[in-house]
């Protein structure tokens, strides 16, 4: 394997990974945030938002990455990159669960303000995800169209919008593998 393709394969073990860990600190920490003592509680948030900057620098390098492969390799990644789509949709499930589950927890007539600061930062996080995620789609395509100065079909670019909508992100990339297969990009 060449350095580089290892060193994009490493890149993006580590930001599939990280965001699981994520998820699992997360989980873990409101667990068991009763069983812990003071001096552990108060550093338990602050090192959620550490772990989550960390897929969020690992995400960000990845599509710098990926722009720079499209650029070089003349092989198509698409099916790389629906194969890390699909390694991620079990984190998606457990995160809707997550939030889900934070939400009720708000289900009391006194806690019912913290509803919409849950909602909010559920959906954001899991878009701010979901969007570094495809991202690397989408300018791995702009930058494939640049290189090869083709004009981008129809179809191609219903699968670049389609990115940006959850769920159908998936339809997208089939879309592009079915296009790539017929007029390589």
């Amino acid at each position: 394997m060449e350095k580089g393709k290892k060193s994009r394969t490493v890149l993006n073990v580590l930001f599939t990974i990280s965001l699981y860990f994520l998820q699992v600190y997360i989980i873990l920490s409101l667990a068991l945030y009763d069983n812990f003592s003071y001096s552990v509680q108060q550093y338990l948030v602050p090192l959620i938002l550490v772990f989550a900057v960390i897929p969020t620098i690992l995400g960000i390098i990845n599509i710098v990455k990926t722009r720079g492969v499209a650029r070089k390799v003349e092989a198509s990644i698409s099916t790389r990159l629906f194969i890390e789509k699909i390694a991620l949709i079990p984190w998606f499930l457990t995160n809707f669960i997550m939030w889900f589950v934070m939400f009720t927890g708000f289900i009391n007539p006194l806690l019912m303000v913290g509803i919409p600061i849950v909602i909010s930062v559920g959906v954001t996080v899991t878009y701010g995800y979901f969007l570094i995620i495809n991202l690397k789609t989408v300018v791995y395509v702009f930058a494939r169209f640049k290189k090869k100065q083709q004009k981008i079909s129809g179809i191609v670019l219903l699968a670049v919008i389609f990115q940006f909508i959850y769920i159908l992100d998936l339809a997208g990339d089939v879309l592009l593998l079915i296009e790539s297969k017929k007029n390589p990009f």
